[in-house]
C-alpha cells in the first residue's frame, strides 16, 4: 500500500510543480478514502440466472379432445311400423266368431220362445229376421206388453206403435211409408241392440 502511494505521488508531483505538497498529499488520500468507501458500500449486482438454472415452467395436464357422444341407434321405419302393428294387435279385442250356422224356424217353432219358460231363450223376430232378446227378459213378460212380440215376427204391430195381439203378425207389405219408416226404424235399433240367431222360414 505504502509502495503504490510513493509511486503514486513520484508520478504526480513532477506534473504540479507550483502546488504545494501538504494539499497533493490531502488530495491524494481524500481520492483514495473515496475509493475505498465506494467499494465497501456498492452493492454487489444479484447474479443473473442463466438459462439451465431458470425454473421449469409448470406442467400442465394435457387436455384430452372432447369426442362427441356417440347418438343412440335410431329404429328403422320397418321397426317402427312392426312396434305401432304389434301394439294395434295387443290393443284391439279379438271379435267373437260368427256363429257358424244361424237357425231357421217357422212360426209354429218360434212361438215356443214366447218365455213361456224360463230355461229357453226369448226370440223376437222382425221382417224375417230372429233377434235374441233374452238379455233383457224382464222387458218381455209372457202375454204382457212388449211381452206379446216374445215368439212372435211382430213386424205389423211394430210399424203401428200396437200392442194389439191380432196386430203381432208377419204382414207388413200393405202398410203405408210412414208406418214403413218406422218399421225399419225398429229393426234397425234391434240390430244394434241384441244378436241375430236365425231367419223365420215358411212351414
Amino acid at each position: 500500500m505504502h509502495r503504490a502511494i510513493s509511486n503514486t505521488m513520484s508520478a504526480v508531483i513532477p506534473f504540479l510543480p507550483d502546488v504545494p505538497l501538504p494539499l497533493v498529499l490531502a488530495v491524494l488520500f481524500g481520492s483514495l478514502g473515496a475509493i475505498v468507501f465506494l467499494r465497501r458500500h456498492t452493492p454487489t449486482p444479484a447474479p443473473t440466472a442463466s438459462a439451465s438454472s431458470a425454473p421449469a415452467p409448470a406442467r400442465t395436464t394435457e387436455e384430452k379432445p372432447k369426442t362427441k357422444p356417440t347418438p343412440a341407434a335410431t329404429p328403422s321405419n320397418n321397426d317402427e311400423k312392426k312396434k305401432q302393428t304389434m301394439t294395434t294387435t295387443a290393443a284391439e279385442p279379438q271379435s267373437a266368431p260368427a256363429p257358424t250356422s244361424q237357425l231357421q224356424l217357422t212360426a209354429a217353432e218360434l212361438a215356443k220362445y214366447d218365455n213361456h219358460d224360463a230355461s229357453l231363450p226369448v226370440y223376437v223376430a222382425i221382417k224375417g229376421t230372429i233377434f235374441d232378446v233374452s238379455s233383457n227378459r224382464a222387458m218381455y213378460p209372457h202375454n204382457e206388453a212388449y211381452g206379446q212380440f216374445a215368439g212372435k215376427d211382430a213386424s205389423r204391430a211394430l210399424a203401428k206403435s200396437s200392442l194389439n195381439k191380432a196386430d203381432c203378425v208377419a204382414t207388413w207389405e200393405d202398410l203405408p211409408p210412414e208406418e214403413l219408416k218406422v218399421l225399419d226404424d225398429w229393426l234397425a235399433f234391434y240390430t244394434k241392440k241384441y244378436p241375430i240367431v236365425g231367419k223365420v222360414v215358411t212351414e
